[in-house]
Protein backbone atom coordinates (compact mmCIF):
# COMPACT_ATOMS: atom_id res chain seq x y z
CA UNK A 1 0.00 0.00 0.00
CA UNK A 2 1.37 3.34 -0.90
CA UNK A 3 1.31 6.01 1.97
CA UNK A 4 -1.49 8.81 2.34
CA UNK A 5 -0.47 12.39 0.56
CA UNK A 6 -0.36 13.53 4.38
CA UNK A 7 1.91 11.00 5.39
CA UNK A 8 4.82 11.51 3.05
CA UNK A 9 4.42 15.17 3.33
CA UNK A 10 4.97 14.79 7.39
CA UNK A 11 7.97 12.31 6.32
CA UNK A 12 9.57 15.33 4.45
CA UNK A 13 11.86 17.67 5.48
CA UNK A 14 9.52 20.77 4.00
CA UNK A 15 5.81 18.97 5.04
CA UNK A 16 4.79 22.14 7.11
CA UNK A 17 5.22 24.18 3.92
CA UNK A 18 3.72 21.87 1.96
CA UNK A 19 0.41 21.48 3.80
CA UNK A 20 0.38 25.24 4.49
CA UNK A 21 1.04 25.97 0.06
CA UNK A 22 -1.51 23.04 -0.56
CA UNK A 23 -4.20 25.00 1.14
CA UNK A 24 -3.73 28.07 -0.24
CA UNK A 25 -3.98 26.46 -3.50
CA UNK A 26 -7.38 24.89 -2.53
CA UNK A 27 -8.61 28.30 -1.26
CA UNK A 28 -7.29 30.19 -4.71
CA UNK A 29 -9.04 27.12 -6.73
CA UNK A 30 -12.40 27.69 -4.69
CA UNK A 31 -11.81 32.03 -5.18
CA UNK A 32 -11.37 31.50 -8.80
CA UNK A 33 -13.93 28.67 -9.41
CA UNK A 34 -16.09 31.24 -8.25
CA UNK A 35 -15.48 33.95 -10.06
CA UNK A 36 -15.64 31.93 -13.05
CA UNK A 37 -19.13 30.80 -12.30
CA UNK A 38 -20.32 34.17 -12.16
CA UNK A 39 -18.92 35.26 -15.48
CA UNK A 40 -20.35 31.94 -16.76
CA UNK A 41 -23.84 32.55 -15.33
CA UNK A 42 -23.50 36.57 -16.90
CA UNK A 43 -22.81 34.95 -20.00
CA UNK A 44 -25.97 32.30 -19.97
CA UNK A 45 -28.46 34.54 -18.06
CA UNK A 46 -27.99 38.27 -18.79
CA UNK A 47 -31.26 39.13 -16.73
CA UNK A 48 -29.66 38.11 -13.31
CA UNK A 49 -29.43 42.06 -11.90
CA UNK A 50 -26.65 41.65 -9.59
CA UNK A 51 -24.27 40.62 -12.12
CA UNK A 52 -23.85 44.03 -13.50
CA UNK A 53 -20.95 45.37 -15.43
CA UNK A 54 -18.80 46.66 -11.97
CA UNK A 55 -19.46 43.19 -10.49
CA UNK A 56 -18.33 41.95 -13.77
CA UNK A 57 -15.28 43.45 -13.82
CA UNK A 58 -14.55 43.01 -9.96
CA UNK A 59 -15.19 38.97 -10.97
CA UNK A 60 -12.83 39.39 -13.67
CA UNK A 61 -9.98 40.77 -11.90
CA UNK A 62 -10.32 38.67 -9.07
CA UNK A 63 -10.31 35.25 -11.66
CA UNK A 64 -7.00 37.03 -13.27
CA UNK A 65 -5.53 37.55 -10.18
CA UNK A 66 -6.24 34.23 -8.80
CA UNK A 67 -4.93 33.02 -11.58
CA UNK A 68 -1.52 34.61 -11.51
CA UNK A 69 -1.24 33.55 -7.63
CA UNK A 70 -2.41 29.74 -8.70
CA UNK A 71 0.07 29.62 -11.65
CA UNK A 72 2.95 31.54 -8.98
CA UNK A 73 2.01 28.66 -6.38
CA UNK A 74 2.46 25.48 -9.11
CA UNK A 75 5.63 27.27 -9.42
CA UNK A 76 6.61 27.53 -6.17
CA UNK A 77 5.46 24.01 -5.65
CA UNK A 78 7.59 22.70 -8.16
CA UNK A 79 10.73 24.87 -7.36
CA UNK A 80 10.09 23.24 -3.78
CA UNK A 81 10.03 19.60 -5.04
CA UNK A 82 13.07 20.04 -6.70
CA UNK A 83 14.95 21.27 -3.74
CA UNK A 84 13.57 18.53 -1.32
CA UNK A 85 14.97 15.87 -4.39
CA UNK A 86 18.20 18.00 -3.97
CA UNK A 87 18.41 17.54 -0.60
CA UNK A 88 17.06 13.78 -0.71
CA UNK A 89 19.79 12.56 -3.47
CA UNK A 90 22.31 14.66 -0.82
CA UNK A 91 20.97 12.75 2.15
CA UNK A 92 21.16 9.49 0.09
CA UNK A 93 24.69 9.93 -0.96
CA UNK A 94 25.65 10.73 2.41
CA UNK A 95 24.35 7.82 4.08
CA UNK A 96 25.48 5.69 1.08
CA UNK A 97 29.30 7.44 2.17
CA UNK A 98 29.10 6.69 5.78
CA UNK A 99 28.38 2.65 5.03
CA UNK A 100 31.36 2.94 2.45
CA UNK A 101 33.46 4.35 5.00
CA UNK A 102 31.78 2.17 8.21
CA UNK A 103 31.98 -1.02 6.41
CA UNK A 104 35.87 0.13 5.43
CA UNK A 105 36.62 0.20 9.07
CA UNK A 106 34.51 -2.37 10.10
CA UNK A 107 35.90 -4.93 7.59
CA UNK A 108 39.43 -4.04 7.77
CA UNK A 109 41.92 -6.92 8.19
CA UNK A 110 44.68 -4.76 9.76
CA UNK A 111 43.46 -2.81 12.92
CA UNK A 112 41.90 0.68 12.65
CA UNK A 113 42.10 2.46 15.73
CA UNK A 114 41.04 6.50 17.25
CA UNK A 115 43.13 7.20 20.43
CA UNK A 116 42.98 10.36 22.87
CA UNK A 117 46.08 12.17 23.51
CA UNK A 118 46.68 10.26 26.50
CA UNK A 119 47.02 6.82 25.19
CA UNK A 120 43.55 5.48 25.70
CA UNK A 121 41.37 4.33 22.78
CA UNK A 122 38.76 5.46 22.18
CA UNK A 123 37.88 3.47 19.09
CA UNK A 124 38.76 0.49 17.32
CA UNK A 125 37.36 -2.12 14.59
CA UNK A 126 36.74 -5.98 15.05
CA UNK A 127 40.09 -6.64 13.63
CA UNK A 128 41.36 -4.88 16.12
CA UNK A 129 40.06 -6.39 18.62
CA UNK A 130 41.04 -9.43 17.38
CA UNK A 131 44.93 -8.38 17.45
CA UNK A 132 45.01 -6.82 20.92
CA UNK A 133 42.95 -9.74 22.31
CA UNK A 134 39.69 -8.02 23.54
CA UNK A 135 36.67 -9.96 22.68
CA UNK A 136 34.65 -6.92 21.50
CA UNK A 137 35.45 -3.73 20.06
CA UNK A 138 33.38 -2.03 22.61
CA UNK A 139 36.01 -3.68 25.29
CA UNK A 140 38.67 -1.22 23.98
CA UNK A 141 36.79 2.03 25.54
CA UNK A 142 39.56 3.28 28.01
CA UNK A 143 42.33 0.95 27.42
CA UNK A 144 45.71 2.46 27.40
CA UNK A 145 48.31 1.49 24.97
CA UNK A 146 50.91 1.97 27.78
CA UNK A 147 49.50 0.53 30.92
CA UNK A 148 47.36 -1.92 29.69
CA UNK A 149 48.94 -3.00 26.31
CA UNK A 150 52.55 -2.51 27.57
CA UNK A 151 53.74 -0.68 25.29
CA UNK A 152 57.41 0.15 24.71
CA UNK A 153 57.97 3.25 26.44
CA UNK A 154 61.06 4.60 24.40
CA UNK A 155 58.96 3.93 21.21
CA UNK A 156 55.77 5.30 22.31
CA UNK A 157 57.78 7.87 23.48
CA UNK A 158 59.14 8.81 19.56
CA UNK A 159 55.63 8.02 18.73
CA UNK A 160 54.02 10.58 20.07
CA UNK A 161 56.82 13.37 19.07
CA UNK A 162 57.39 12.21 15.69
CA UNK A 163 53.28 12.41 14.67
CA UNK A 164 53.87 15.69 16.59
CA UNK A 165 56.58 17.26 15.00
CA UNK A 166 55.09 15.92 11.52
CA UNK A 167 51.17 15.71 12.05
CA UNK A 168 51.37 12.04 10.91
CA UNK A 169 53.73 8.73 11.30
CA UNK A 170 54.64 6.30 8.52
CA UNK A 171 55.42 2.58 9.27
CA UNK A 172 56.28 3.12 12.72
CA UNK A 173 57.41 0.06 14.99
CA UNK A 174 55.90 -0.04 17.98
CA UNK A 175 56.33 -3.29 20.19
CA UNK A 176 53.22 -3.61 22.82
CA UNK A 177 51.55 -6.87 24.34
CA UNK A 178 48.05 -7.86 24.30
CA UNK A 179 45.74 -9.09 26.44
CA UNK A 180 46.73 -12.27 26.37
CA UNK A 181 50.46 -11.45 26.96
CA UNK A 182 51.68 -12.50 23.99
CA UNK A 183 54.71 -9.91 22.41
CA UNK A 184 53.70 -8.22 19.42
CA UNK A 185 55.37 -5.35 16.96
CA UNK A 186 52.90 -2.96 15.46
CA UNK A 187 53.80 -0.99 12.54
CA UNK A 188 51.89 2.16 13.04
CA UNK A 189 50.51 4.55 10.30
CA UNK A 190 48.38 7.66 12.28
CA UNK A 191 48.26 11.26 11.96
CA UNK A 192 47.27 13.36 14.92
CA UNK A 193 43.96 15.35 15.50
CA UNK A 194 44.00 18.76 16.84
CA UNK A 195 41.60 21.93 18.26
CA UNK A 196 41.21 24.87 17.68
CA UNK A 197 43.84 26.17 19.49
CA UNK A 198 46.61 23.75 17.69
CA UNK A 199 47.41 21.04 20.50
CA UNK A 200 46.79 17.31 19.59
CA UNK A 201 43.71 16.16 20.82
CA UNK A 202 43.86 12.57 18.95
CA UNK A 203 45.11 10.12 16.87
CA UNK A 204 43.54 7.98 14.05
CA UNK A 205 45.59 5.74 12.20
CA UNK A 206 46.18 1.73 11.48
CA UNK A 207 48.31 -0.84 12.73
CA UNK A 208 49.42 -3.51 11.21
CA UNK A 209 51.00 -6.71 12.70
CA UNK A 210 54.45 -7.42 11.80
CA UNK A 211 55.58 -9.18 15.00
CA UNK A 212 56.58 -12.33 12.25
CA UNK A 213 58.49 -10.09 9.69
CA UNK A 214 60.29 -8.40 12.48
CA UNK A 215 61.36 -11.53 13.75
CA UNK A 216 62.89 -12.42 10.49
CA UNK A 217 64.11 -9.46 9.71
CA UNK A 218 65.91 -9.75 13.15
CA UNK A 219 67.12 -13.50 12.40
CA UNK A 220 68.03 -12.42 9.28
CA UNK A 221 70.40 -9.27 10.12
CA UNK A 222 71.65 -11.94 12.83
CA UNK A 223 72.46 -14.76 10.33
CA UNK A 224 74.53 -11.78 7.97
CA UNK A 225 76.44 -10.77 11.56
CA UNK A 226 76.99 -14.68 11.91
CA UNK A 227 78.29 -14.86 8.06
CA UNK A 228 80.70 -11.89 8.57
CA UNK A 229 81.73 -13.39 12.07
CA UNK A 230 82.45 -16.27 10.00
CA UNK A 231 84.75 -15.06 6.99
CA UNK A 232 86.71 -13.42 9.81
CA UNK A 233 86.96 -16.82 11.87
CA UNK A 234 88.06 -18.44 8.72
CA UNK A 235 90.92 -16.43 7.75
CA UNK A 236 92.26 -16.31 11.16
CA UNK A 237 91.57 -20.52 11.20
CA UNK A 238 93.63 -20.56 7.75
CA UNK A 239 96.26 -18.64 9.45
CA UNK A 240 96.58 -20.40 12.85
CA UNK A 241 96.35 -23.67 10.75
CA UNK A 242 99.65 -22.61 8.90
CA UNK A 243 101.70 -21.30 12.14
CA UNK A 244 100.15 -24.49 14.41
CA UNK A 245 101.60 -26.78 11.24
CA UNK A 246 105.05 -25.48 11.33
CA UNK A 247 105.43 -25.44 14.80
CA UNK A 248 104.15 -29.27 15.28
CA UNK A 249 106.01 -30.13 12.01
CA UNK A 250 109.35 -29.08 13.43
CA UNK A 251 109.00 -29.51 17.15
CA UNK A 252 108.42 -33.46 15.70
CA UNK A 253 111.80 -32.90 13.78
CA UNK A 254 113.36 -31.66 16.72
CA UNK A 255 112.17 -34.68 18.57
CA UNK A 256 113.80 -36.74 16.64
CA UNK A 257 117.09 -35.13 17.44
CA UNK A 258 117.54 -34.76 21.15
CA UNK A 259 118.06 -38.03 22.93
CA UNK A 260 114.81 -38.72 24.83
CA UNK A 261 114.20 -38.24 28.72
CA UNK A 262 116.05 -34.62 28.26
CA UNK A 263 114.99 -31.51 29.36
CA UNK A 264 115.00 -30.47 25.43
CA UNK A 265 112.55 -33.42 24.68
CA UNK A 266 110.35 -32.27 27.51
CA UNK A 267 110.15 -29.01 26.29
CA UNK A 268 109.79 -30.05 22.73
CA UNK A 269 106.82 -32.19 24.42
CA UNK A 270 105.04 -29.05 25.90
CA UNK A 271 105.29 -27.45 22.48
CA UNK A 272 103.33 -30.36 20.84
CA UNK A 273 100.85 -30.08 23.83
CA UNK A 274 100.52 -26.82 23.54
CA UNK A 275 100.07 -26.59 19.44
CA UNK A 276 97.24 -29.57 19.61
CA UNK A 277 95.73 -27.04 22.26
CA UNK A 278 95.77 -24.62 19.50
CA UNK A 279 94.81 -26.75 17.02
CA UNK A 280 91.57 -27.48 19.19
CA UNK A 281 91.05 -23.75 18.74
CA UNK A 282 90.96 -23.25 15.27
CA UNK A 283 88.70 -26.33 15.08
CA UNK A 284 86.42 -24.29 17.42
CA UNK A 285 86.71 -21.32 15.26
CA UNK A 286 85.81 -23.35 11.78
CA UNK A 287 82.59 -24.77 13.95
CA UNK A 288 81.04 -21.23 12.98
CA UNK A 289 82.27 -20.48 9.51
CA UNK A 290 81.81 -24.54 8.10
CA UNK A 291 79.90 -24.98 4.92
CA UNK A 292 78.09 -27.42 3.54
CA UNK A 293 81.09 -29.72 2.49
CA UNK A 294 80.65 -33.08 3.94
CA UNK A 295 83.68 -34.95 4.28
CA UNK A 296 82.82 -38.15 6.07
CA UNK A 297 85.57 -41.12 7.75
CA UNK A 298 84.99 -43.70 9.86
CA UNK A 299 84.71 -42.25 13.29
CA UNK A 300 83.64 -43.62 16.76
CA UNK A 301 80.94 -41.36 18.30
CA UNK A 302 83.10 -41.87 21.57
CA UNK A 303 85.90 -40.45 20.02
CA UNK A 304 83.83 -37.37 18.59
CA UNK A 305 82.38 -36.89 22.08
CA UNK A 306 85.66 -36.68 24.05
CA UNK A 307 87.56 -34.20 21.77
CA UNK A 308 84.81 -31.71 21.75
CA UNK A 309 83.65 -31.62 25.38
CA UNK A 310 85.69 -28.77 26.06
CA UNK A 311 83.79 -27.19 23.28
CA UNK A 312 79.96 -28.45 24.35
CA UNK A 313 81.39 -27.15 28.39
CA UNK A 314 82.29 -23.64 27.02
CA UNK A 315 78.65 -23.25 24.73
CA UNK A 316 76.24 -24.44 27.88
CA UNK A 317 78.31 -21.71 30.24
CA UNK A 318 79.55 -21.97 34.22
CA UNK A 319 75.73 -22.29 35.30
CA UNK A 320 74.96 -25.35 33.65
CA UNK A 321 76.11 -28.91 34.82
CA UNK A 322 77.30 -30.55 31.35
CA UNK A 323 78.10 -34.67 31.35
CA UNK A 324 79.62 -36.96 29.17
CA UNK A 325 78.13 -40.56 29.55
CA UNK A 326 80.15 -42.94 27.05
CA UNK A 327 79.18 -46.19 26.21
CA UNK A 328 81.89 -49.22 25.63
CA UNK A 329 80.02 -50.45 22.72
CA UNK A 330 79.15 -47.51 21.17
CA UNK A 331 80.13 -48.26 17.43
CA UNK A 332 81.93 -45.95 14.56
CA UNK A 333 80.13 -44.34 11.50
CA UNK A 334 81.30 -42.36 8.81
CA UNK A 335 81.18 -38.98 9.78
CA UNK A 336 82.23 -35.56 8.89
CA UNK A 337 83.97 -34.42 12.46
CA UNK A 338 83.31 -31.03 11.86
CA UNK A 339 79.79 -31.59 11.02
CA UNK A 340 78.96 -33.40 13.36
CA UNK A 341 80.52 -31.42 16.24
CA UNK A 342 78.57 -28.31 14.97
CA UNK A 343 74.85 -30.26 14.73
CA UNK A 344 76.08 -31.51 18.92
CA UNK A 345 76.60 -28.21 19.36
CA UNK A 346 74.20 -26.39 18.36
CA UNK A 347 72.18 -29.19 20.38
CA UNK A 348 73.62 -28.01 23.29
CA UNK A 349 73.43 -24.14 22.63
CA UNK A 350 69.28 -25.35 21.82
CA UNK A 351 68.90 -26.67 25.53
CA UNK A 352 71.09 -24.33 27.08
CA UNK A 353 68.73 -21.61 26.09
CA UNK A 354 65.66 -23.87 26.73
CA UNK A 355 67.08 -24.05 30.51
CA UNK A 356 67.57 -20.71 30.89
CA UNK A 357 70.86 -20.77 32.14
CA UNK A 358 70.12 -23.34 35.00
CA UNK A 359 70.28 -27.08 34.80
CA UNK A 360 72.50 -29.73 33.62
CA UNK A 361 73.17 -31.06 30.40
CA UNK A 362 74.36 -34.70 29.04
CA UNK A 363 75.95 -35.60 25.89
CA UNK A 364 75.61 -39.46 25.34
CA UNK A 365 76.70 -42.17 23.18
CA UNK A 366 75.41 -45.10 22.13
CA UNK A 367 74.23 -47.82 20.11
CA UNK A 368 70.53 -49.82 19.27
CA UNK A 369 69.97 -52.34 16.79
CA UNK A 370 66.64 -51.67 14.78
CA UNK A 371 64.57 -54.83 13.14
CA UNK A 372 60.85 -56.21 13.07
CA UNK A 373 58.54 -54.45 14.91
CA UNK A 374 60.87 -51.56 16.22
CA UNK A 375 61.24 -50.05 12.39
CA UNK A 376 57.26 -48.90 13.30
CA UNK A 377 58.48 -47.50 15.89
CA UNK A 378 61.04 -44.95 13.77
CA UNK A 379 59.42 -44.36 10.03
CA UNK A 380 63.20 -43.01 9.10
CA UNK A 381 64.73 -46.45 9.89
CA UNK A 382 65.51 -49.68 8.17
CA UNK A 383 66.53 -52.52 9.85
CA UNK A 384 70.38 -52.72 11.31
CA UNK A 385 72.62 -51.02 13.52
CA UNK A 386 72.78 -47.30 14.38
CA UNK A 387 74.99 -45.24 16.17
CA UNK A 388 72.97 -42.78 18.49
CA UNK A 389 74.27 -39.27 20.02
CA UNK A 390 72.52 -38.23 22.55
CA UNK A 391 71.61 -34.61 24.07
CA UNK A 392 69.62 -34.17 27.12
CA UNK A 393 68.10 -31.44 29.26
CA UNK A 394 65.87 -30.70 31.65
CA UNK A 395 64.57 -28.23 30.37
CA UNK A 396 60.52 -27.62 30.19
CA UNK A 397 58.72 -29.62 27.62
CA UNK A 398 58.25 -29.75 24.50
CA UNK A 399 54.59 -30.49 22.95
CA UNK A 400 53.92 -33.07 20.33
CA UNK A 401 52.49 -30.29 18.66
CA UNK A 402 56.10 -28.05 18.99
CA UNK A 403 58.06 -31.36 17.46
CA UNK A 404 56.72 -31.25 14.39
CA UNK A 405 57.76 -28.18 13.93
CA UNK A 406 60.76 -27.71 15.62
CA UNK A 407 63.29 -28.43 12.65
CA UNK A 408 61.41 -25.68 10.52
CA UNK A 409 63.58 -22.40 10.68
CA UNK A 410 62.45 -19.90 13.08
CA UNK A 411 60.84 -22.11 14.85
CA UNK A 412 59.37 -22.15 18.52
CA UNK A 413 59.78 -24.54 21.25
CA UNK A 414 59.01 -24.94 25.25
CA UNK A 415 57.47 -21.91 26.16
CA UNK A 416 58.06 -19.32 23.20
CA UNK A 417 61.55 -20.14 22.87
CA UNK A 418 62.91 -19.18 19.72
CA UNK A 419 64.89 -22.23 18.00
CA UNK A 420 66.23 -19.20 15.30
CA UNK A 421 68.07 -21.26 12.50
CA UNK A 422 69.87 -24.28 15.37
CA UNK A 423 67.73 -26.89 15.05
CA UNK A 424 67.03 -26.49 11.28
CA UNK A 425 70.91 -26.90 10.77
CA UNK A 426 70.99 -29.99 12.85
CA UNK A 427 68.25 -31.80 10.39
CA UNK A 428 70.27 -30.58 7.26
CA UNK A 429 73.33 -32.45 8.95
CA UNK A 430 72.22 -35.05 10.16
CA UNK A 431 70.34 -36.03 6.64
CA UNK A 432 73.60 -35.60 4.88
CA UNK A 433 74.60 -38.42 6.95
CA UNK A 434 71.93 -40.62 6.00
CA UNK A 435 71.01 -40.16 8.92
CA UNK A 436 67.45 -38.73 11.55
CA UNK A 437 66.63 -36.92 14.78
CA UNK A 438 64.46 -38.01 17.29
CA UNK A 439 62.94 -35.87 20.45
CA UNK A 440 61.35 -37.63 23.41
CA UNK A 441 60.34 -35.27 25.89
CA UNK A 442 58.66 -35.76 29.47
CA UNK A 443 57.87 -32.82 32.32
CA UNK A 444 61.54 -34.44 33.81
CA UNK A 445 63.49 -34.33 30.73
CA UNK A 446 64.01 -33.65 27.05
CA UNK A 447 65.71 -35.89 24.63
CA UNK A 448 67.36 -35.21 21.28
CA UNK A 449 68.56 -38.40 19.68
CA UNK A 450 70.82 -38.56 16.89
CA UNK A 451 70.46 -41.78 14.60
CA UNK A 452 73.69 -42.19 12.46
CA UNK A 453 74.19 -45.84 10.21
CA UNK A 454 76.81 -48.01 12.30
CA UNK A 455 79.92 -49.43 10.16
CA UNK A 456 80.38 -52.90 10.24
CA UNK A 457 83.78 -52.58 10.68
CA UNK A 458 85.02 -51.26 13.74
CA UNK A 459 87.81 -49.58 11.91
CA UNK A 460 88.41 -45.70 13.58
CA UNK A 461 90.29 -43.54 11.45
CA UNK A 462 90.65 -41.33 14.19
CA UNK A 463 92.37 -43.98 16.43
CA UNK A 464 94.29 -45.85 13.94
CA UNK A 465 97.31 -47.24 15.40
CA UNK A 466 99.94 -44.81 15.29
CA UNK A 467 102.72 -46.42 12.92
CA UNK A 468 106.77 -45.94 13.56
CA UNK A 469 107.77 -43.00 11.35
CA UNK A 470 110.11 -45.61 10.18
CA UNK A 471 107.15 -47.85 8.95
CA UNK A 472 106.13 -44.48 6.74
CA UNK A 473 109.69 -44.01 5.29
CA UNK A 474 109.80 -43.18 1.23
CA UNK A 475 111.70 -44.91 -1.84
CA UNK A 476 112.81 -42.34 -3.37
CA UNK A 477 109.78 -41.32 -4.90
CA UNK A 478 109.65 -37.68 -6.85
CA UNK A 479 107.41 -35.14 -4.83
CA UNK A 480 106.13 -32.01 -6.30
CA UNK A 481 105.62 -29.94 -3.10
CA UNK A 482 103.34 -26.43 -3.81
CA UNK A 483 102.76 -24.50 -0.69
CA UNK A 484 102.93 -20.48 -0.93
CA UNK A 485 103.32 -20.25 2.78
CA UNK A 486 107.54 -20.58 3.37
CA UNK A 487 107.49 -21.62 6.74
CA UNK A 488 104.84 -24.75 6.14
CA UNK A 489 106.89 -25.68 2.43
CA UNK A 490 110.05 -25.39 4.54
CA UNK A 491 108.35 -27.40 7.46
CA UNK A 492 106.83 -30.48 4.95
CA UNK A 493 110.10 -30.28 2.51
CA UNK A 494 112.19 -31.28 5.41
CA UNK A 495 110.29 -33.62 7.00
CA UNK A 496 109.71 -35.99 3.16
CA UNK A 497 113.65 -35.04 2.60
CA UNK A 498 113.92 -37.03 5.71
CA UNK A 499 111.86 -39.66 5.53
CA UNK A 500 113.51 -40.93 1.69
CA UNK A 501 111.58 -38.94 -0.50
CA UNK A 502 112.64 -36.48 -3.62
CA UNK A 503 110.99 -33.16 -2.84
CA UNK A 504 110.70 -30.57 -5.61
CA UNK A 505 109.26 -27.35 -3.95
CA UNK A 506 107.44 -24.50 -5.59
CA UNK A 507 105.67 -21.77 -4.10
CA UNK A 508 102.94 -21.06 -6.45
CA UNK A 509 101.13 -22.78 -9.53
CA UNK A 510 102.94 -20.88 -11.86
CA UNK A 511 106.57 -22.27 -10.32
CA UNK A 512 104.50 -25.92 -10.18
CA UNK A 513 104.52 -25.72 -14.47
CA UNK A 514 107.87 -24.83 -14.84
CA UNK A 515 109.00 -27.84 -12.61
CA UNK A 516 106.64 -30.26 -14.04
CA UNK A 517 107.45 -29.01 -17.82
CA UNK A 518 111.63 -29.66 -16.36
CA UNK A 519 110.66 -32.86 -15.14
CA UNK A 520 108.91 -33.97 -18.22
CA UNK A 521 106.09 -35.05 -16.02
CA UNK A 522 107.54 -37.65 -14.52
CA UNK A 523 106.20 -36.73 -10.75
CA UNK A 524 105.00 -39.86 -8.66
CA UNK A 525 102.69 -37.33 -6.35
CA UNK A 526 101.59 -33.60 -6.20
CA UNK A 527 101.34 -32.77 -2.67
CA UNK A 528 99.88 -28.62 -3.20
CA UNK A 529 97.95 -26.37 -1.00
CA UNK A 530 94.46 -25.75 -2.06
CA UNK A 531 94.26 -22.33 -1.14
CA UNK A 532 97.04 -19.89 -2.80
CA UNK A 533 97.49 -16.70 -4.76
CA UNK A 534 96.60 -16.99 -8.50
CA UNK A 535 95.65 -20.64 -9.62
CA UNK A 536 94.70 -22.99 -6.82
CA UNK A 537 95.57 -26.32 -5.89
CA UNK A 538 93.18 -27.72 -7.14
CA UNK A 539 92.84 -26.40 -10.75
CA UNK A 540 97.26 -27.44 -10.87
CA UNK A 541 96.33 -30.62 -9.87
CA UNK A 542 93.15 -30.99 -12.52
CA UNK A 543 95.66 -29.32 -15.49
CA UNK A 544 98.50 -31.34 -14.36
CA UNK A 545 96.70 -34.75 -14.44
CA UNK A 546 95.65 -34.15 -18.35
CA UNK A 547 99.25 -34.96 -18.97
CA UNK A 548 99.75 -37.60 -16.21
CA UNK A 549 96.62 -38.95 -15.44
CA UNK A 550 98.17 -41.93 -13.02
CA UNK A 551 99.51 -39.55 -11.54
CA UNK A 552 98.33 -39.38 -7.26
CA UNK A 553 97.20 -35.62 -5.92
CA UNK A 554 97.12 -34.55 -2.23
CA UNK A 555 95.62 -31.41 -1.41
CA UNK A 556 95.83 -29.85 1.56
CA UNK A 557 94.05 -26.62 2.96
CA UNK A 558 93.51 -25.09 6.61
CA UNK A 559 90.03 -23.75 5.26
CA UNK A 560 86.91 -25.80 3.94
CA UNK A 561 87.26 -26.25 0.37
CA UNK A 562 84.34 -24.84 -1.74
CA UNK A 563 81.59 -26.67 -3.30
CA UNK A 564 83.15 -26.51 -7.07
CA UNK A 565 86.74 -27.41 -5.61
CA UNK A 566 84.62 -30.41 -3.28
CA UNK A 567 82.88 -31.91 -6.46
CA UNK A 568 86.74 -32.03 -8.55
CA UNK A 569 87.91 -33.63 -5.48
CA UNK A 570 85.51 -36.31 -5.55
CA UNK A 571 85.38 -36.55 -9.15
CA UNK A 572 88.89 -37.40 -9.63
CA UNK A 573 89.59 -39.11 -6.43
CA UNK A 574 91.98 -36.53 -4.87
CA UNK A 575 93.00 -37.21 -1.17
CA UNK A 576 92.73 -34.51 1.30
CA UNK A 577 94.87 -33.89 4.33
CA UNK A 578 93.29 -30.83 6.48
CA UNK A 579 95.38 -28.43 8.08
CA UNK A 580 97.23 -28.21 10.72
CA UNK A 581 98.67 -32.15 10.05
CA UNK A 582 101.51 -33.32 12.15
CA UNK A 583 104.62 -34.89 10.27
CA UNK A 584 102.97 -38.77 11.06
CA UNK A 585 99.99 -37.74 9.07
CA UNK A 586 102.03 -36.29 6.16
CA UNK A 587 104.06 -39.68 6.17
CA UNK A 588 100.90 -41.78 6.50
CA UNK A 589 99.02 -39.86 3.76
CA UNK A 590 102.16 -40.55 1.21
CA UNK A 591 102.13 -44.42 2.35
CA UNK A 592 97.99 -44.59 1.64
CA UNK A 593 99.22 -42.90 -2.06
CA UNK A 594 101.94 -45.61 -2.53
CA UNK A 595 99.97 -48.45 -1.49
CA UNK A 596 102.71 -49.24 1.43
CA UNK A 597 105.12 -49.68 -1.93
Amino acid sequence: MSKSLLDRLVERPHGRADTVTWFVLYLLVIVLMANLGALVDKVFHPEIPYLDEEHLFVGAATAVTTSILFGAMIFYSVRLNKERSRLQAAECSRSASEERYRSLFRDSHDPVFIMDSEGDFIDINPAGARVLGINAPEGVVRLNIERDLDADRESLSGFYAESEKAGFVEDFRLPLRNQRGEPLVMSVTASVVRDGNGAVVAYRGIMRDVTDKDYLDRQVMNAQRMESVGQLARGIAHQFNNVITTIQGYAALAAGDVPEGGRAAEALGQIQVSATRAERLTRELMVFSRKDQVNPRPLGVNRLIESSRDLFSHVAGEDIILTTILYADAAVASIDAASMENALFNLVLFSRERMRGHGEIKVISGRTEIGGSDVHDHPEAGQGSYVTLTVEDNGPLITPEESKRIFEPFAGASGGQEAGMEMSVVHGIVMNHDGWVEIDSTAARTRFTIYLPALEANADAGEEEAAEVQDLQGRGQKVLLVEDEDAVRSMAETTLANNGYVVLPARDASEAFLIFAREKGEIDVIFSDVVMPGESGVSLADHLIEYNARMPVILTSGLEATVDDWRSIEEHGYRFLPKPYRLEDLLREMRGVFGGN
